[in-house]
């Protein structure tokens, strides 16, 4: 039954003319009664281009650590269907999606409502967050803000963590008219909290409207960008004093370099808003925690042909996190990574050794997201340039041999994200992600053989994401000038290949039948938000 379920919902959109707005999840809402509403919980309601995700699992996570019982909602997923609704980091099982989405089907077809897939995957999230008598609710909007179906939520606290340029063709042509879309979740008087790479500006607008508009003005809270203070020697990354929480560890400090810590300050003032007297000491270590394939750490052992989480090989940490039997049990191993002081992974005497190769899958997959990821790639994996690309002697094994391989969806700006790729990067493996939204792997390498005219990098189109991490992680890079370098493979560009590449690196996970992420092309969709 569960696979009709999905079979259903894959097939939902098709043939009809979707338009964006709440009616549906108000009609939805009005007919099924306050058991689909947040009317019984609190919720965290977290907008943006980039780090949305992120944001909302830290958010989720932190709760949890204290002993509050979390839903949160999430899209897209990777392998499965059901990752998209947890409760404190367990799935929805294949049986309560049974139990309560044909009642929300049934009562669609009675009443001529056509929802639509995410529609009806968000009032499902609802009626078993109640089910499960959460306290809170974290919902990550899916596209936009203003007409997205989780926009009929009533939040305890607004969030959008960044706007850049991305789905243009839907949402707007510059960051003014995205900002506009995004700004449609601040509500009257619910504390909006922005990251620092937003047009505050045009919200603060939005926030004041509503303000006269109802006498019930929003407060606005602006989470400061962290700043170098120091020298090369001895760097130290502060925020503002709104946010005390200095950070003395190079990895984590830099926010062009790692956005957690971005994502990290925006989820602690989020927090705040409705837990002023939060002790940041016990959320800390699931502040800085990251969801699947965010900058996902992994060894691949070549004998063994498997991959260990570098989480897992973290023997000589150097921080004790007090009331660690707080902290969520059912959390997943991919949470215990990148808090404040924590030592780089320990992978072995001989960590450059052949027998293994590190391997990091993100799933960056616009410009901003790209520039983040491969400035945190340059500075955590450094690659021997000049005269020191044929140094074989020992030292060389500071450096690192960088492989990326790549898929992107049709809709990116392919030019903007691929120069990121080849300033930090030795090679460049092309796939072709397995969605009908996917940009060919052919049509990467020719863009990325205009961008390459100096040599930047090796650039091939390989096609198929297994036989490409087979191949990568089979054997070492051949050349004298490759001995004793440790390498890296970056697998990003969308969460359409994450799933298969998870698969080729016999990587746990949970997998469903068939593919059941949203299909633009099946569907009559509304070229803009504004039709």
């Amino acid at each position: 039954k569960y696979e009709h379920l999905l079979d259903w919902l894959l097939h939902v959109n098709r043939g009809r003319q979707v338009k964006l707005g709440l009616q549906n999840m108000k009609d939805m809402q009005r007919l099924l009664g306050f058991r689909y509403t947040d009317r019984d919980f609190g919720s965290f309601h977290v907008a943006g281009t980039n780090g949305k995700g992120s944001v909302c699992w830290k958010l989720a996570k932190a709760m949890e650590s204290v002993g509050l019982r979390v839903g949160l909602f999430s899209s897209p997923h990777i392998s499965s269907f059901r990752e998209r609704i947890s409760v404190n980091g367990e799935a929805i099982t294949e049986k309560d999606i049974e139990m309560l989405l044909p009642p929300v089907i049934e009562t669609c077809a009675e009443n001529d409502i056509p929802a639509t897939f995410f529609e009806l995957t968000t009032i499902l999230s609802m009626g078993y967050f109640n089910m499960k008598q959460v306290d809170f609710a974290v919902y990550e909007v899916g596209l936009g803000g203003r007409l997205d179906s989780t926009n009929v939520l009533s939040p305890d606290v607004s969030v959008i963590t960044s706007i850049s340029l991305d789905h243009t063709q839907i949402l707007g042509d510059t960051i003014e008219e995205i900002a506009q879309e995004k700004g449609g979740i601040i509500k009257n008087g619910t504390p909006i909290v922005t990251g620092p790479n937003c047009p505050h500006h045009v919200l603060k607008e939005i926030a004041a409207r509503h303000g006269r508009q109802n006498s019930r003005e929003s407060c606005y809270v602006e989470v400061p960008p962290r700043v170098m203070v120091g020298n090369d020697d001895l760097k130290c990354y502060e925020h503002a004093a709104t946010v005390n929480n200095p950070v003395n560890d190079d990895d984590n400090g830099d926010k062009e370099c790692d956005y957690n810590a971005e994502n990290y300050d925006i989820a602690l003032m989020a927090l705040r808003q409705k837990f002023p007297e939060i002790d940041e000491k016990k959320v800390e270590r699931a502040l800085w925690s990251l969801p699947p394939c965010r900058f996902q750490q992994f060894v691949y052992l070549r004998k063994e042909m498997k991959c260990v989480d570098m989480t897992t090989m973290e023997n000589n940490s150097s921080v004790v996190v007090e009331n660690n039997d707080q902290l969520s049990n059912n959390s997943s191993n991919h949470d215990h990574r990148h808090y404040r002081g924590q030592e780089e992974p320990i992978c072995g005497e001989n960590r450059s050794s052949n027998n293994k190769v590190e391997v990091v899958l993100d799933v960056a997959h616009n410009e901003d997201a790209f520039r983040k990821l491969f400035a945190k790639v340059k500075k955590k994996y450094p690659r021997a340039t000049g005269s020191l690309s044929h140094d074989c002697s020992s030292s060389s094994s500071s450096y690192y041999h960088v492989t990326t391989v790549m898929g992107l969806s049709s809709t990116k700006d392919v030019n903007s994200c691929i120069k990121h790729i080849l300033m930090a990067t030795d090679r460049v493996f092309f796939v072709n992600a397995t969605s009908e939204r996917a940009r060919a792997a052919s049509d990467l390498l020719s863009y990325a053989l205009e961008k390459n005219m100096q040599g930047k990098a090796a650039v091939i189109e390989d096609g198929d994401v297994t036989q490409t991490l087979k191949s990568v992680t089979a054997t070492s890079p051949q050349g004298d000038h490759f001995n004793n370098r440790r390498e890296v493979i970056i697998i990003c560009g969308s969460f359409f290949i994450m799933k298969e590449a998870r698969a080729a690196l016999n990587i746990p996970q949970i997998i469903d039948s068939f593919d059941l992420n949203e299909r633009f092309k099946d569907r009559n969709v509304a070229t803009s938000i504004k039709d």
